[in-house]
């Protein structure tokens, strides 16, 4: 973020949250890298936390945006937006999988919205009850 000159806006309207510790910092860390992956230098992605009948961890970038075949494909494991990349460079397609999975482990579901030239929002949003593994902790002001 520091070489794009990329600013992150942090919004919380939760209290809390109970989840994975790990396991959340995971998929937060993969959404935002994707985020400035995708963001031009000089930009914002917002970042937010909000219940909306249900909690809501939500990550939006103002970048090149996914088409609609793209963004049907983009959690498929080995996936990979921009086939130019290296592995070195650019992953190797697992990130978008692995927080899909991280999502249904806490009862969410992972929703993408994205159009092309304008951007993405991808949101986690929690809509079952979780059974609470040996990392999880209640987190407090998220």
């Amino acid at each position: 973020m520091k070489e794009k000159c990329i600013e992150l806006d942090i919004y919380s309207s939760l209290t809390g949250l109970t989840g994975d510790y790990i396991l959340l910092q995971s998929l937060l860390v993969n959404l935002i890298d994707n985020a400035v992956n995708a963001s031009s230098k000089d930009s914002t992605i917002q970042l937010s936390a909000y219940f909306d009948k249900a909690p809501v961890l939500e990550v939006k970038e103002f970048g090149c945006g996914l088409d609609e075949e793209q963004t049907a494909l983009v959690c498929e494991p080995f996936y990979r937006v921009d086939k130019a990349r290296s592995r070195s460079s650019g992953g190797i397609g697992l990130g978008l999988s692995l927080c899909r999975e991280i999502a249904h482990l806490h009862g969410a579901e992972l929703r993408m919205v994205s159009f092309p030239g304008k951007g993405t929002t991808v949101q986690v949003v929690f809509t079952a009850s979780l059974q609470l593994p040996e990392n999880s902790l209640m987190l407090k002001n998220v």
